[in-house]
C-alpha cells in the first residue's frame, strides 16, 4: 500500500486539502475595426493562482500563527500538493472555527505565482555627440594615411573620410 503524502505551504504540513484548484490565464488585447471582429496582436501570460480550502486538526494553533506569519511577511513558498509550484506568495487567507472542529479550523486561501526581476546596471553609449575617431594605418605602409570614422556604437561606424 502506497503512503499517502499530505500537502505542504513551505515547511509547513497542511493536515487535509479538500480543493486545490489552479487558475492559469492569458489577457489578450483587442483593437476595434471599422467593419468585422476586433483584431487581437498581443497576448500576455498573466501570473498563476492558486485557490486552497482544507482543514487544519494538529497543532493547528501553531499552524496558524505559522501561517499567519508567512502572509505577513510576504514570504515566497513552495506548494506541493496535487501540483507543485514554487515562488508563491499568499494573497488571501481566510479561517473559519466551527463547532465540527473544536481545536482546529478550516481555512481557504488563495497563493499567486510571482516572478522575480533583478536590477542590472550597465553603461549606456553616449548618445550625445560623438567626437569623431581617428584611425591610423600601421606604420609599414610608406605613407601616413588616416582614416576618420564616427562610431554610433553598436556596430555601426560610418567612413568619413581618409587625411
Amino acid at each position: 500500500m502506497q503512503q499517502r503524502r499530505r500537502a505542504t505551504l513551505g515547511a509547513l504540513t497542511l493536515d487535509i486539502v479538500e480543493n486545490e484548484s489552479i487558475r492559469e490565464d492569458n489577457t489578450i488585447t483587442d483593437h476595434p475595426v471599422e467593419k468585422g471582429e476586433n483584431v487581437s496582436d498581443h497576448a500576455r501570460n498573466e501570473p498563476t493562482y492558486i485557490d486552497i480550502s482544507g482543514v487544519m486538526t494538529e497543532e493547528a494553533a501553531n499552524k496558524l500563527q505559522q501561517l499567519r506569519q508567512y502572509r505577513k511577511d510576504r514570504t515566497l513558498l513552495t506548494y506541493t500538493g496535487r501540483n507543485i509550484y514554487d515562488n508563491l506568495v499568499i494573497e488571501r487567507f481566510g479561517r473559519e472555527h466551527g463547532k465540527e472542529n473544536r481545536y482546529g479550523y478550516s481555512f481557504n486561501m488563495t497563493l499567486k505565482r510571482i516572478r522575480i526581476s533583478k536590477a542590472k546596471r550597465e553603461a549606456l553609449p553616449n548618445r550625445g555627440k560623438q567626437q569623431p575617431k581617428k584611425k591610423t594605418v600601421p606604420k609599414a605602409t610608406a605613407a601616413k594615411v588616416t582614416e576618420v570614422v564616427k562610431d554610433y556604437g553598436g556596430g555601426r561606424v560610418e567612413r568619413i573620410g581618409i587625411n
